[in-house]
């Protein structure tokens, strides 16, 4: 069809960019294979990076205004408290103003245990009892393959040496029960403790959530209600005796989970001897999470902490307990992962490709000739 004697094929012979070589002038040497092998297995790996990026997708962060004002929190956790009875581990939510929220939502489940985190039943029987005797050093929790794994620990030491071996990212040994009780026995903290476990729904407003001594109540005057903790004198004696607020946190989040949320607060301990007011500040920023239809609402932190002693023989003292005091920025973090066109990918892919072909075959052409060149000089 398109031969020398069709008009059409002269035509188009003028547009060939490809020209044909025939195969008496093509010389093939080592040399140029060991080229051509390079520029094979640059390929491969330039074309893998490619496909990665390409379906991975990349990550991109922006930060908005945050407009969601009215929308609610949920805020989930499970702190163990080992010398504080779960009759006096009473947990209230109230606002900056102090005024209980109205539309608050408690789903919280107290667990009775010994002050070493062993589970007392409903009956006063404690459930597998495990005192003097070892136990796994790591949780399922943290991953169902620890689920297999049979290591037993005896101490805190132990416990804390085990998982410096395997390096868990994120794991705090202070929430392993034997590092409970160790410190517990050293403090002569009370028998029996409680775990509180579960979460709550509150509205995005600045406020704080307790666990504070006496009995919560809502005081009105003045046309609005604070919440207030009342302390009978004839308590007071007892409260600085038995009210221990020495906790571990074993996690606390704010909104839904989503792939590479942080929880600093989590694995946090506090040791301090005494009756105290232990306060935790917390930053809050509100994040939303995409990719592609998934979209998760959620935040992230920061926070910082103080303790006081409390001293109730003076006349003026706070009240004693832990607050988590939280309150939100501004702006929203939006992370997310940017899909690339597919076009773009295969603009990309052929560009790298051609390069390849070119740029291996200048140097190769180069190379051949100034060593041509010294072969001349040579031979003369």
């Amino acid at each position: 069809m398109f031969d020398q004697t069709n008009p059409i094929g002269r035509f188009l012979r003028r547009f060939d960019f490809f020209p044909k070589y025939e195969s008496e002038i093509i010389v093939r040497t080592g040399s140029g294979g060991i080229v051509t092998a390079i520029a094979i297995v640059l390929g491969i790996v330039l074309l893998l990076s490619e496909t990665h990026d390409f379906i991975w997708r990349n990550r991109e962060d922006t930060i908005l205004v945050d407009l969601n004002r009215d929308a609610m929190m949920s805020v989930s956790f499970d702190i163990v408290f080992p010398g504080l009875s779960c009759d006096k581990a009473v947990i209230d939510a109230v606002d900056e103003t102090g005024e209980t929220h109205a539309h608050a939502i408690y789903e919280v489940k107290k667990i009775r245990i010994k002050n070493n985190g062993e589970v007392i039943s409903a009956a006063g029987a404690v459930v597998g009892d495990k005192t003097g005797k070892c136990m796994p050093c790591y949780s399922s929790s943290l991953h169902p393959w620890f689920a297999n794994v049979r290591e037993k620990c005896c101490s805190c030491e132990e416990v804390k040496k085990a998982y410096e071996r395997i390096k868990w990212p994120g794991y705090n040994a202070e929430v392993h029960p034997l590092c409970i009780s160790q410190h517990a026995t050293a403090m002569n903290l009370p028998d029996e403790g409680c775990e509180l476990v579960g979460g709550m729904i509150l509205p995005r407003a600045r406020g704080n959530f307790h666990i504070a001594a006496g009995h919560s109540a809502d005081a009105s005057h003045g046309g609005h209600s604070h919440h207030v903790h009342q302390i009978h004198p004839n308590q007071l004696k007892e409260m600085q005796d038995s009210y221990r607020v020495q906790h571990v946190i074993k996690y606390i989040r704010f909104g839904d989970s989503f792939p590479g949320q942080s929880n600093p607060l989590e694995g946090t301990a506090l040791w301090t001897e005494g009756l105290l007011r232990h306060i935790y500040m917390i930053q809050l920023v509100p994040t939303r999470y995409e990719l592609g239809a998934l979209t998760v609402n959620s935040f992230q932190y920061t926070f910082s902490n103080h303790t006081e002693k409390v001293d109730t023989s003076t006349n003026h003292w706070h009240l004693p307990g832990v607050f988590f005091k939280y309150d939100f920025s501004p702006m929203m973090a939006v992370l997310g992962r940017q899909s690339r066109a597919f076009s773009h990918y295969i603009t990309r892919l052929f560009a790298l490709l051609g390069g390849i072909y070119v740029v291996l075959g200048l140097i190769y052409g180069l190379l051949a000739r100034i060593m041509s060149i010294g072969s001349r000089k040579r031979a003369e």
